[in-house]
């Protein structure tokens, strides 16, 4: 009875033990998570604001850049300066403003209205326009469009002289998103019809307007969107289908949406959300990029696509002349605004938050709030442009070289030693304390945590082996 009872005890003792081990172990590896997260979480906080949203390029030279936190403006061979929200009567930060040229000035898009200004840095005024949310611009020329929304329902405007004016369009269209040119007169608007997906087509203004169907959505819930459309060859159409499921496929038309081939279909939260076509070759170098992926480049009108190596992840694509320009991530890339000079093969650094001088000086009420931008982002003014921070891994994107699939086209991968592989120089040195911003990688955990953990558990398990530290009922 008495061996029984010990035996009873120690088996107690042991479970004791054993539970206190397992509960220590949790609580240091607790711990540990804890510290690491809070040692990554202010990093992949501070980059996700770290990047410019949108950039309009004036006649003059001068440059717009959009920014969480306001507007930079950079004259002709002049430093950037800062304008803060207030300066275009927004009342905070956002991540979804975006600037537009057009005839010697610029336009705002912020908060659901428009403002105007004719040297993008001293006055923004704003534009009347009917009842309604305003969601995107496009120019061509002297022509410019609006997309208006009133509680669901869609309106294009047009500009004319000082007013907006509403455009005609086909009669249910929900439009989803609309494009102006090439040239003056061609506009088209993607968007739903009767619960389906349409691209509608105008060489005249507006005025009139033939509809063609899209291929069916794969995914319920999917919105499309005009991506880029071709500088010389009108017929050429790119559309974006984007899904609630996170799902982007990148559709092409040759023959002005009559038919349609899906071109782009990377792995599910993969985004293509960005396109610009490049000039030069005979059929055009064509970028596609996003935030969460890269650039991929094709140099035959998209039949066949090559990921760029070691590519950003880029929240816009545009061009400038024969430059390309990609709006990065500064904290992942060294830079806010990357340039290319070579079609898209290799990118450097062309503007970084340690450019801004300040604010502009025709905005006085901005300087107060200075030195909060400058602590919040980490600026660190008269540091080189690129030479910090840590490229960012690819994710999983699929293959390199993407086919589009369109046997009945009869496309065949390009001769261009280029297309079939890219490897352009690193972008940014791996330096985690010069340049514009000094952190840690996002990701990188250090492993003392789970060896802590594990000498823990083994020291637990010598103590419930070892006699000496037996109880008295053992």
């Amino acid at each position: 009875m008495t061996r029984s009872r010990r035996s009873h005890r120690g088996a107690s003792v042991s479970l004791a033990r054993l539970r206190f081990g397992v509960a220590l172990a949790a609580t240091v590896a607790t711990v540990a998570t804890v510290a690491t997260v809070a040692r990554i979480a202010p990093a992949a906080a501070h980059s996700a604001v770290n990047s410019v949203h949108s950039v309009a390029f004036g006649a003059d030279g001068s440059r717009v850049m959009i920014v969480s936190f306001g507007v930079i403006h950079r004259a002709p061979n002049a430093a950037p300066s800062w304008q803060c929200p207030a300066a275009f009567g927004a009342s905070a930060d956002a991540l979804n403003r975006t600037v537009t040229a057009h005839q010697g000035g610029f336009l705002l898009l912020s908060d659901g209205g428009v403002r105007r200004s004719n040297d993008g840095r001293c006055a923004w005024t704003p534009e009347v326009l009917p009842n309604g949310l305003a969601l995107q611009l496009a120019a061509t020329g002297d022509a410019l469009w609006l997309l208006l929304d009133d509680n669901g329902t869609s309106t294009l405007l047009r500009r004319q002289i000082a007013t907006w004016v509403p455009t005609a369009t086909p009669a249910g269209l929900v439009i989803e998103g609309v494009h102006a040119g090439p040239g003056s007169q061609r506009l088209w608007l993607a968007g739903q019809l009767d619960g389906k997906g349409v691209v509608a087509l105008s060489d005249d203004a507006g005025i009139t307007w033939r509809t063609r169907a899209l291929p069916p959505a794969t995914f319920e819930q999917t919105r499309f969107s005009p991506l880029a459309g071709h500088p010389s060859q009108p017929d050429l159409l790119l559309v974006r289908a984007h899904s609630a499921l996170k799902v982007d496929r990148l559709l092409r038309s040759l023959d002005d949406g009559e038919t349609w081939a899906e071109i782009l279909a990377p792995n599910a939260g993969i985004d293509v959300s960005a396109a610009v076509w490049l000039p030069g070759a005979a059929t055009g170098t064509l970028l596609v990029g996003g935030a969460s992926a890269g650039i991929w480049r094709s140099v035959d009108s998209g039949s066949t696509f090559t990921k760029i190596s070691n590519g950003p992840r880029v929240g816009c694509l545009l061009r400038d002349g024969k430059r390309a320009y990609a709006c990065a991530d500064e904290f992942a890339w060294g830079a806010a605004l990357l340039v290319s000079d070579d079609d898209g093969k290799t990118w450097a650094p062309d503007f970084c938050f340690a450019a801004i001088t300040g604010p502009a000086a025709c905005q006085p009420s901005c300087a107060a709030g200075w030195p909060a931008v400058v602590a919040a982002h980490g600026i660190q003014t008269g540091h080189a442009c690129g030479l910090g921070g840590v490229a960012a891994p690819d994710n999983d994107a699929g293959s390199d070289t993407a086919a589009s699939g369109d046997a009945a086209l009869g496309d065949t991968a390009a001769s261009d030693p280029d297309q079939i592989t890219a490897a352009p120089k690193p972008l940014v040195a791996r330096a985690q304390n010069t340049g514009c911003h000094s952190g840690a990688s996002p990701g990188r955990g250090r492993p003392w945590s789970a060896l802590l953990v594990v000498a823990t558990v083994y020291l637990l398990i010598r103590r419930r082996r070892s006699p000496t530290m037996r109880g008295p009922c053992a």
